[in-house]
């Protein structure tokens, strides 16, 4: 018979058995050395009283129970049939399973018949398959994710020969390489895919069969038999001399990633060419300068425009050439070249620089420095822009600001000045700077209170020191024909000057005895040619009408409120600056109604919408809606004038400028000096009315702005007079009777 896999035959019959028995002298003791010699639990269990016979397990001794031996429990106790039981009853080995703990055993059970046949014991013999049951799991779980993961997978076998065989394949190989796979099973892996065989990639994957490292290849191209396309690898061992591959196709990612670099190419050399293109046609000279070589590799055109050296002439310099250049007083903090542990850091510094022709020029650098690894300087790119009319600009806004920090003083000598109060000089600026605020609106503005600010109001209107008006656009009401002349008179104060009162064009006029300023509107040149005839002829004055005060094609016209100079003369500190009144061209018509609300703003500028509607015969609402339409689109401008005389001024001037060459853009964009009330400029004209304290002060502006010019290198004329400033009366501002017949004619 067998016994545990082991055959023993029939122990009476057998020579050998009886030699084995004389040996260890008994058949118990041969048989007990067979039983301690196995490598698993081993009992003879009698079936009657369940007791153990015999065992192999030294811990365990006959007469205990079986299931103690093989940790089942006591089966009858749980109410289950012992395994024992059936065997019994069936006459048949049974082989079952059972959970012991954490262990699970495998136990077989044989039956032992008597010679009538009856089974009167049973062996019994158990395994632990924990560990073969956890395989056999662990090997599902992985036959599955190998069977249904979306990567290609290529299981090889190594064999003798060092051959190494592909064993199974996923159905994703199939999908990925559009192929049958399974006719590849049992060929070498340079077999399947012979366009491996001429590289490295069949040896790592037998590095990785052996010795279990994984090995990864983020790219790799194959073309061989319809399979074309790149591909990402990575290698894995399941088992000593096992090993799988796992793919993907990248190739769309790849052709991807190779238009991208390509159109990152395009877009490169693109913005190269700009950049170059850009660098050829600034005004901006740009150089990059190498440390190591001590050379400039790269200059720009501009570099003759900017310092007079031609290309070649500045290419040749050395560094130290370049510095010899610079102003010495400049030369302090030229050599800081920023933060010494950053590869690229910006350097911003300004000197000047001895062009060719031998004068110094102002120039603005931009310096980017660049350094390697060790922080050692590799070169630098540096912008470099001509700033020295800007330099110019501000040392002549520092001029005027010592100006006017003499008018200042000069103002303080004022006595009705002195006598204003902080609260009084903020009120003036405020009714300057915002005339249509109620004084509720305007006390909350300036943080007075309401009863505070009424009263310095009614104070200050009674000693005259403001009047407010409305100025009409008269572009709008289609006067394109603008002068601003002033007359000499040949025998003292003129005899007719009251025609003036008589001349309706004639909408501000400023005389002494022998001088008239003054503006004249019209929608045609020849009136202004008959106001003169009319005035008295030619010979009247001692010189005719300046040429440089008329204006054929118009830029622009602008009336600069007095909040501005109000805020510097009192030194006030506000930030808000000087509203202007823009006269845009383009004459509109108005309705009935409009142009009689328009005449009754610039004849009653005091006057309430409802005084208004009463004089005009109409509502309030209507006033009120076309009051808000004539002021937001520009028709009428609020000015609120002050008394200059009071606040210091003693004289008005027109400075008439005539360039050769056009406007430049320089004057066009220059800082406007608070003391201008009146800006007006034409292609190649313009003209300036500036108030002055006295008449020295306009001959040192006069010279200020010739020298200031001239460095410029403007082409100019300059034609400018000072005037007396009169007396602010009625007469000086006649726009009402203007107004009146533009919009009406006779009917008012």
């Amino acid at each position: 018979m067998f016994l545990c896999g082991i055959y023993v035959g029939d122990v009476g019959s057998g020579l050998k058995i009886n030699e084995y028995v004389r040996k260890f002298g008994s058949v118990s003791r041969f048989v007990q050395k067979i039983i301690d010699s196995l490598d698993c639990s081993f009992a003879i269990v009698d079936v009657g009283t369940y007791e153990i016979e015999v065992t192999n397990e030294s811990d365990f001794f006959p007469g205990m129970k079986c299931c103690d031996l093989f940790r089942c429990g006591n089966i009858e106790c749980e109410g289950r049939r012992c395994p024992i039981a059936k065997v019994v009853e069936g006459k048949k080995s049974l082989v079952v399973k059972n959970n012991g703990g954490d262990d699970l055993l495998e136990i077989h059970i044989h039956p032992i018949f008597d010679s009538q046949g009856s089974v009167v014991s049973v062996i019994i013999y158990g395994f632990d398959v924990t560990q073969s049951q956890a395989l056999g799991e662990s090997e599902r779980r992985f036959r599955s994710l190998f069977e249904s993961s979306p990567r290609g997978m290529l299981m090889y076998q190594l064999m003798p020969g060092n051959k190494l065989v592909l064993i199974n394949t996923n159905s994703a190989v199939d999908d990925i390489l559009k192929i049958d796979s399974k006719k590849l099973i049992g060929k070498t892996v340079e077999q399947a895919f012979p366009a491996l065989a001429n590289n490295e990639i069949p040896d790592e994957f037998r590095k990785v069969a052996v010795g279990g490292k994984v090995w990864c290849n983020a790219e790799t191209f194959y073309e061989y038999g319809g399979i074309t396309g790149f591909y990402e690898l990575v290698a894995f061992q399941t088992s000593p001399g096992v090993m799988v591959v796992s793919f993907t196709d990248i190739t769309d990612k790849k052709r991807t990633e190779n238009r991208l670099k390509e159109r990152e190419a395009e877009y490169v050399k693109e913005v190269e060419d700009r950049f170059y293109n850009i660098l050829q046609n600034s005004q901006d000279l740009v150089y990059r300068y190498d440390f190591k070589k001590d050379e400039f590799t790269y200059v720009s055109e501009s570099v003759f425009t900017i310092l007079g050296y031609s290309l070649g002439e500045f290419m040749k310099m050395k560094m130290s050439d370049y510095k010899k250049k610079i102003h010495p007083d400049d030369l302090n903090g030229l050599d800081s070249v920023g933060n010494g542990s950053e590869i690229e850091s910006i350097s911003n510094v300004e000197y000047r620089f001895k062009k060719k022709s031998g004068d110094y020029v102002w120039l603005r650098v931009q310096r980017v420095f660049f350094r390697d690894k060790e922080g050692d300087l590799i070169y630098s790119i540096e912008d470099i822009r001509d700033v020295t009319a800007e330099k110019l600009i501000e040392e002549e806004n520092a001029k005027l600001e010592e100006r006017l920090t003499v008018m200042r003083n000069k103002f303080l000598e004022v006595k009705e000045r002195v006598s204003l109060t902080e609260k009084e000089q903020l009120v003036l600026w405020g009714f300057c700077r915002y005339p249509l605020l109620n004084d509720e609106e305007l006390a909350r503005n300036m943080k007075l209170k309401r009863s505070t600010l009424t009263a310095i109001k009614n104070r200050l209107k009674g000693k005259n020191w403001f009047k407010l008006n409305y100025i009409p656009n008269f572009h709008k009401m289609g006067c394109q024909f603008f002068s601003i002349f002033d007359l000499n008179v040949k025998n003292g104060r003129a005899e007719n000057l009251d025609f003036l009162k008589k001349t309706s064009q004639v909408i501000l006029s400023n005389y002494q005895d022998d001088k008239l300023l003054g503006v004249f509107v019209s929608d045609r040149y020849v009136d202004f040619k008959k106001f003169l005839d009319d005035f008295g002829g030619v010979d009247k004055f001692r010189n005719d009408f300046h040429k440089n005060s008329f204006f054929y094609d118009l830029d622009s016209i602008k009336l600069y409120d007095a909040s501005g100079l109000v805020n510097s003369m009192f030194g006030l500190k506000r930030s808000e600056v000087a509203t202007v009144c823009e006269f845009d061209n383009g004459a509109v018509e108005l309705n009935t109604n409009e142009k009689r609300v328009l005449h009754a703003m610039v004849k009653y500028p005091e006057m309430s919408s409802s005084d208004i509607a009463k004089k005009i015969w109409t509502s309030k609402p209507t006033v009120i809606k076309i009051r808000k339409k004539l002021l937001d689109q520009g028709y009428v401008y609020p000015y609120v004038l002050p008394d200059f005389r009071k606040m210091g001024f003693s004289c008005v001037a027109r400075l008439s400028f005539n360039f050769d060459s056009g406007l430049p853009i320089e004057v066009d964009k220059e800082r406007v000096d608070p003391r201008i009330v009146l800006l007006v400029k034409g292609k190649k004209k313009m003209v300036k009315i500036m108030l002055f304290s006295n008449e020295d002060e306009y001959i040192e502006e006069i010279d200020l702005i010739k020298d200031f010019y001239r460095k410029k290198g403007f082409d100019f004329s300059l034609n400018s007079d000072v005037f007396l400033l009169q007396k602010r009366r009625s007469c000086n501002t006649n726009m009402e009777s203007y107004v009146n017949d533009v919009l009406f004619g006779d009917e008012i």
